[in-house]
């Protein structure tokens, strides 16, 4: 199996912004240059520039001549290697990253940055263990790491804070053990280094690793994988303070956790209320949960109105793909989701309720085939419920 860092940082600034702005020709064009100038200095000197040469492609060889300069101080470089990346160039990237962690001191921004980009993308590499492991041994000693030591980074150098690349390291570590990947599997372990990165709440601790442990403690896990029936228990108080530390600072799948854990009366008293409320600000920011939840809280109130267009909102993207094509999230819950609002549409629309603001009504098996695409077992499961009359 393999796990993708969760947490990919990409430092960003304004010179990189420019340099990349363009569509798919123009970021082919980039890579040629950057693959003639970035890797040999006597590539980089015998490259023309004539009046006809794009600005990006005149910035790309300037940053070029700076990263063989010897005063360049590594941004230079770490710019090109975030080029190098996004053109999808990772052997370039790697040689630019390590080539800041062998000349840069140990305990300055640039090399932690560079060392983390690094890290990630060796872990990243698929099909190769070894990488795989020293890709995750790299980004536990940079989750070790005391973000005290290093100074700030200015705010145009498209560096990234100490605090940050070590919360999300420590919460990239999490993630590895609690998949098993790249590292033994170890539940305690995950647990351990997401509170970490977590910080206790605060704000420079990582949200994602404080919604993170909402999810955690809010559901049954395997603890062993060789024992199907031994399982850890929800702690449902431990995850409702969690994902409302990670909603203190607007993360909004958190938010949208809160509002099931209100409606449905996990770890707090149970408020439909003030679930609608959560419910409604983060399907506003487009979370396909808290759509979903709000399209079945209109359904079973029979506002068929309000049903379609919160289901409308989670469905619509889909119809841009092909039935073969049709991606799925890798995310469980949010799969279920996407499924359930493509239910209720169909249902609407086979019942001709709520339809009547529907621009383009499709056929309602439409909608239902595509709900049974999305995730098949949780439609099944459905529609026992609905001739049962035992919908949530």
């Amino acid at each position: 199996p393999s796990l993708k860092f969760p947490i990919y940082l990409l430092g960003y600034n304004q010179q990189r912004k420019c340099i990349m702005s363009g569509n798919s020709e123009e970021e082919e064009q980039l890579l040629a240059v950057l693959r003639r100038c970035a890797w040999t200095k006597v590539g980089c000197d015998a490259f023309e520039i004539s009046k006809d040469t794009p600005e990006n492609h005149r910035q790309l060889h300037a940053l070029c001549v700076k990263h063989f300069s010897l005063e360049d101080d590594g941004s230079s470089t770490y710019t090109l290697g975030a080029i190098a990346t996004t053109l999808g160039d990772d052997k370039l990237a790697l040689v630019l990253f390590k080539k800041i962690i062998d000349t840069k001191p140990k305990g300055s921004i640039i090399y932690i940055n560079a060392d983390f980009r690094y890290a990630a993308m060796l872990y990243d590499d698929e099909g190769d263990d070894d990488s795989m492991m020293n890709g995750f041994s790299r980004m536990q000693s940079i989750g070790e790491e005391d973000p005290n030591n290093y100074s700030h980074p200015s705010e145009d150098s498209g560096l990234l804070p100490a605090i940050f690349i070590v919360s999300t390291a420590q919460y990239n570590v999490g993630c590895a053990y609690f998949e098993g990947v790249g590292v033994s599997r170890d539940l305690d372990e995950a647990e351990k280094w997401w509170i970490k990165a977590a910080r206790d709440g605060m704000q420079d601790g990582s949200v994602e690793a404080m919604h993170k442990l909402g999810d955690y403690y809010s559901r049954s896990h395997q603890i062993d994988l060789k024992d199907p029936l031994k399982h850890s228990t929800p702690n449902y108080l431990e995850a409702f303070s969690w994902y409302e530390s990670a909603a203190k600072y607007d993360y909004i799948p958190s938010i949208s956790e809160l509002g099931l854990m209100y409606r449905d009366g996990k770890g707090c008293k149970q408020d439909q209320a003030k679930a609608l409320v959560l419910f409604r600000e983060a399907a506003e920011a487009g979370h396909d949960i808290a759509e979903t939840a709000l399209a079945q809280h209109y359904f079973n109130m029979g506002l068929f109105n309000k049903c379609v267009q919160w289901a409308l909102r989670v469905a619509e993207p889909f119809f841009e793909y092909d039935t073969a094509n049709i991606p799925r999230d890798s995310e469980d819950d949010i799969r279920e989701s996407q499924a359930r609002a493509c239910w209720y549409l169909a249902e609407c629309v086979k019942t001709g309720q709520g339809t009547s603001h529907l621009p383009n009504p499709k056929p309602w098996k439409v909608y239902f085939d595509l709900a049974k695409t999305i995730d098949k077992d949780t439609i099944t499961d459905m529609e026992k419920r609905n001739v049962l009359n035992q919908l949530p």
